[in-house]
């Protein structure tokens, strides 16, 4: 069941960005996996002459290639050595000739060669999505992270090996972040898919740990950047709690489940009067939540909406709204926008007293109460009430001060 409430703080406005307070994330992870690439080698001129000379002639000895370029056996047999390492092309007994396994005719115009990389591996279960971790991963693992829970894994991997799994998501180019030339994963050793959880004793169900996060989450047309930071179990009492910050911007499918919860919301009348419900708004017409074209969630409020909104905080200071999922709270920014004069009246009475707040907050030098702002809003008596109402007692206090000893 989705709930609402009223954040203590809201995300940055400058750019749309969604702050993950809480979430329950299952992870697999793997480090130092090796895997193994191509890379393609462009062909010379003197290259692609001795191919097309084999495929029209069947074969190219050194006095062929002589006779046809005027170069000298030396210059072949390097060139033969190179083709025949690439795969291109058989040398035995001072001759070129097609492969056993190639028609001659059928023979690439391109060489390519294999390399083999280390990478990391973070696999989410509860998106189905395995992806490169470029960085962090080695941090997670000094840092003795502890799950705050276990999860069974889906059926279909309970039979799955290490080598079995990661293979196939290299094959059907199904790994997130890793480069298109990477074809297979490199031999080696073979094990459960589970064995790095290493539970004792095995439980019957394969599981994967879950573990507490945390996530900033940038929202952008083509690719959206998510930081997730995972911390230690708040339940273990520990004077040094961990955390550690891995890059999950190609984890497209967890990055849709916390920013769907926002669009649902945005998407469903119900849910708005809910959502305004949990910030103290009490009955209809309940304002309108949209999201302008700079991505930013802007929520249109009238005079009575303004008066409810204000015994809060500022109105000039964007409202952060959580959304609370069964697993993970997600917090949005609402910047408010008035729709009529008594509304306007009401953030333009908060505009000067946050910037009154900016300019004499550090009680250095007396407020100007003859200042065009302060007049424009009602004037010092109304802009000090305001400022008692939110709590700014020290401003207040300088305010009287001000009055009583100013004697220009």
């Amino acid at each position: 069941m989705t709930t609402y409430r009223r954040a203590e703080n809201a995300p940055p406005t400058d750019r749309p960005t969604l702050h993950i307070t809480s979430a329950s994330l299952a992870v697999l992870w793997w480090r130092d996996v090796r895997i193994t690439f191509t890379e393609p080698i462009e062909l010379n001129e003197l290259d692609e002459f001795a191919v097309a000379a084999v495929t029209r002639l069947g074969s190219l000895s050194a006095q062929d290639f002589e006779e046809f370029t005027g170069l000298p056996p030396l210059i072949f047999n390097g060139l033969a050595r190179r083709l025949h390492s690439l795969g291109l092309l058989d040398w035995r007994d001072g001759t070129l000739r097609p492969t056993a396994a190639e028609d001659p005719s059928e023979m690439p115009r391109k060489a390519a060669k294999t390399t083999t990389a280390s990478v990391d591996l973070v696999y989410l279960p509860g998106t189905d999505e395995l992806l490169v971790a470029h960085e962090g991963l080695a941090v997670w693992e000094r840092a003795g992270l502890q799950p705050i829970g276990a999860s069974p894994l889906p059926e279909t991997l309970h039979r799955t090996t290490f080598r079995n799994f990661i293979s196939a998501r290299v094959r059907q180019g199904r790994v997130a972040g890793l480069p298109a030339n990477a074809i297979e994963l490199t031999e080696g050793d073979d094990e459960p898919l589970t064995a790095m959880v290493g539970a004792h004793p095995e439980p019957p169900v394969p599981v994967c740990p879950v573990f507490l996060c945390a996530a900033t989450l940038v929202l952008g047309e083509g690719r959206s950047q998510a930081l997730l930071d995972a911390s230690e179990n708040p339940r273990k009492k520990s004077k040094k709690a961990n955390r550690v910050t891995i890059d999950v911007s190609d984890a497209k499918g967890l990055i849709g489940r916390w920013a769907g919860a926002v669009t649902e919301l945005t998407g469903k009348p119900s849910l708005v009067e809910e959502a305004m419900r949990s910030l103290g708004l009490a009955e209809p017409p309940w304002p309108s939540l949209v999201q302008d074209h700079s991505g930013a969630w802007r929520l249109s409020i009238d005079g009575r909406h303004a008066q409810t909104l204000s015994r809060e905080g500022l109105l000039t200071l964007p409202i952060g709204l959580e959304i609370c999922e069964p697993d993970f709270n997600v917090t949005m920014a609402l910047v408010l926008e008035p729709v009529d004069d008594e509304a306007r009246q009401l953030i333009r009475l908060d505009r000067v007293l946050q910037e009154t707040l900016q300019r004499y907050g550090a009680g250095d030098s007396a407020i100007g109460k003859h200042h065009a702002g302060i007049r424009e809003v009602g004037g010092i008596a109304r802009l000090m009430s305001r400022a008692w109402q939110l709590r700014f007692y020290s401003l207040v206090y300088q305010a009287k001060e001000s009055e009583h000893f100013d004697y220009a």
